[in-house]
């Protein structure tokens, strides 16, 4: 279901804004980059771009002034960071999203950036690049606008972004575990106690580093964050400290514990089709005693939905105790009549019903993975744990957690009331001199 938001403006507002203080804050924006003598550093790709700029700005604060962007990957979020840019940054980190064919155009005229780093490249967006060929075309943009004397980062275990070498005719940096490349990846887990243990060998040396990642797929985030620290002289034991420290990004398989109830794993940012394995197999390595898969909604695929449900309970069954699947294709899983009976698998249309269910159900040796795009917000099941939860609409519209929101204890038709009085009282305080 597409939420579409009705444009409450007044007519001569939303034109004002359209064509006055729009480009005036954009030309702002350009002249806060034009002035600046700061690195900039773009990250994009299909997955991995958030961790991998998060990683790249926690390392590169120990070597200087920092700026970073991350989430909010779109023009204006960047047009902001750039106006908001304090004139000592030395490094600002951009992470760059696209959704539609000519997004990177114009981020990367505003970013102008030195360092471009493509993680890798996926089936997303499919309506507007219509598979993984239109999205690799649209995010090499991003090596081609790197400035000269800059470089590229690529993956080179990815057939697309390995290829964006030759769009560029500055120096190209690669990293892989099993294409040739300029750095050599290895990792994995030495314990299932223990999180990500990645060796990177090269030109700068090797390092050896034992994150606090749960999941094998962030060996690219953790590479690509090193790799380019390095690059841009931060000495390896500084990397391999900072490395070693990160905590990871919310809602990017990270652990949250509650204080008396089950641990869960939130994966709730995005569901693209082309990587939810890679969750399921990551939860079931996890210790754990009864282990649990909430899925939500599935993106980017092309074609009918029922076969990917129908697919994807068939993974998380192999990765876990129980499956349960929530929203309006919770009845797309294909499970059989046993599977029902024994409780295996469970379906509900809501949030709320899904989170009530739980939590007469759940115990604290439970390990329960949450995983769905974030228009459900599914991290409401873990945050009612601690939090007395009266936000239920499934279809808010808000793009970010509900943590961000900070609006989860009242009900979702009094938000707007509450945000207009949160506008409005800052002003009151400065008026009365309070």
């Amino acid at each position: 279901m597409t939420v579409s938001k009705t444009d409450h403006r007044h007519p001569l507002k939303r034109l004002f804004q359209a064509h006055v203080e729009g480009p005036f804050k954009h030309r702002l924006a350009t002249l806060a980059r034009a002035r600046s003598k700061a690195e900039f550093i773009c990250v994009t790709g299909s997955s991995g771009k958030s961790t991998t700029a998060t990683l790249l700005a926690h390392i590169l604060a120990a070597h200087g002034p920092t700026t970073c962007q991350v989430l909010a990957n779109s023009l204006p979020a960047i047009q902001r960071s750039l106006r908001r840019m304090p004139s000592t940054t030395r490094y600002a980190v951009f992470e760059t999203g696209i959704f539609h064919q000519g997004d990177m155009d114009a981020l990367s005229r505003l970013a102008r950036p030195t360092v471009g780093i493509v993680t890798l490249v996926n089936t997303e967006h499919y309506s507007s690049f219509r598979g993984r060929e239109g999205v690799a075309t649209e995010k090499g943009k991003l090596v081609e606008a790197i400035l000269p004397g800059g470089f590229a980062v690529l993956n080179a275990d990815d057939d697309l972004v390995a290829s964006m070498a030759g769009r560029t005719t500055e120096r190209v940096v690669t990293l892989a575990r099993h294409a040739p490349a300029l750095y050599r990846v290895r990792a994995g887990f030495p314990s299932a106690s223990e999180g990500l243990l990645v060796e990177i060998e090269g030109p700068r040396g090797r390092l050896s580093m034992q994150t606090r990642f749960l999941a094998d797929h962030f060996w690219l985030s953790c590479a690509a964050a090193a790799v380019t620290a390095l690059e841009l002289g931060v000495p390896p034991s500084v990397v391999t400290d900072r490395i070693e420290r990160f905590a990871g990004v919310h809602e990017r398989f990270s652990l949250y514990e509650t204080k008396s109830g089950p641990r869960f794993v939130l994966d709730t940012a995005k569901a693209p089709w082309d990587t939810l394995f890679l969750s399921f197999d990551a939860f079931a390595r996890l210790d754990g005693g009864y282990k649990r898969i909430v899925l939500g909604q599935i993106s980017d695929y092309p074609g009918n939905p029922k076969p990917k449900y129908r697919d994807a309970f068939r993974r998380a069954l192999s990765c876990s105790d129980q499956v349960i699947f929530v929203g309006e294709n919770a009845h797309r899983s294909s499970a059989s009549e046993e599977e029902i009976a024994s409780g295996r698998f469970k379906s509900f249309a809501t949030v709320e019903q899904a989170t009530a269910y739980l939590r007469q159900d759940a115990t604290d040796r439970d390990l329960i993975l949450l995983k769905g795009s974030r228009n459900l917000h599914l991290d409401r099941i873990a945050l009612a744990w601690d939090h007395d939860v009266n936000c239920w609409n499934d279809h808010c519209g808000y793009s970010g957690n509900c943590t961000t929101c900070g609006l989860h204890e009242y009900p979702f038709q009094d938000h707007a009331r509450i945000r207009k009085e949160q506008r409005r009282w800052p002003r009151r305080g400065r008026g009365s001199g309070t």
